[in-house]
């Protein structure tokens, strides 16, 4: 449980970051940029367990070592 709400809080706080650069309109980041990052979000998040179609599922339940995706990279 403790790995999990460690990812959930993450998972916020990038939401919460995404928001922020959002309302002040910075001009660094696109649109597309902030889909990706919530998109990344939902991933870490163990609320919704969203499966990455490059990293495929994130295993919050694990310790942080072992939070890697099923998928090989390469």
């Amino acid at each position: 449980m403790v790995n999990e709400t460690s990812d959930y809080e993450l998972a916020n706080k990038i939401r919460k970051y995404v928001e922020k650069v959002e309302s002040d309109n910075y001009k660094v980041k696109s649109k597309k940029w902030a889909k990706w990052a919530i998109e990344k979000a939902d991933w870490i998040d163990p609320t919704i367990l969203k499966k990455d179609f490059r990293l495929g599922k994130r295993k919050s339940w694990c310790s942080p070592n072992k939070k890697y995706p099923e998928k090989e990279f390469f």
